[in-house]
């Protein structure tokens, strides 16, 4: 039988591959390997797929440097795959906190804060259930080219 119950994410970083925040405001992202761990110690490895959409964007400060703070709303959809590549989720997510901020410094991601709510429909062997929780994306730093490489910390409930 497959895990179900109360969850926290453990380990999980995720790569953006396909961003674009001021033009189609539409960005991609792919998680690493890693654990949702559940109340009873059972662990179940995912790794996850999601769609950026930026609903809503303000730039709330900017300055010559190339300096702009920019508050956004917005949404995308989700993908979890197992640790053999078989989908098990998917579902919609959504920026939870109206005061989002983004801090960009020569169109480089410099600090990113988003906490999200998620859910879900099971499919596969996870057919008839349910995903849902919560989740904050941080930013934990940047590759060699630039691309920011973000923390998910958070939890949620497959019922």
């Amino acid at each position: 039988m497959e895990p179900r119950g109360n969850f926290s994410i453990e380990g999980a970083k995720i790569t953006l591959f396909e961003a674009s925040i001021y033009e189609d405001r539409f960005g991609r992202a792919e998680s690493n390997l890693h654990f949702l761990k559940f109340e009873e110690g059972e662990k179940l490895e995912v790794r996850a797929i999601y769609t950026v959409s930026i609903e809503d964007m303000e730039i709330r400060e900017e300055n010559e440097e190339g300096r702009v703070l920019v508050e956004a709303q917005g949404g995308g959809s989700f993908r979890f795959f197992d640790g053999e590549d078989v989908l098990i989720f998917e579902g919609d997510w959504k920026v939870e906190a109206k005061d989002t901020m983004i801090l960009v410094e020569n169109n480089i991601v410099k600090d990113l804060v988003v906490v999200g709510v998620y859910s879900g429909e099971g499919r596969n062997y996870y057919e008839g259930n349910r995903i849902s929780g919560r989740m904050a994306l941080k930013l934990s730093g940047l590759t060699e080219s630039g691309i920011g490489s973000y923390s998910i910390e958070g939890g949620g409930v497959i019922s």
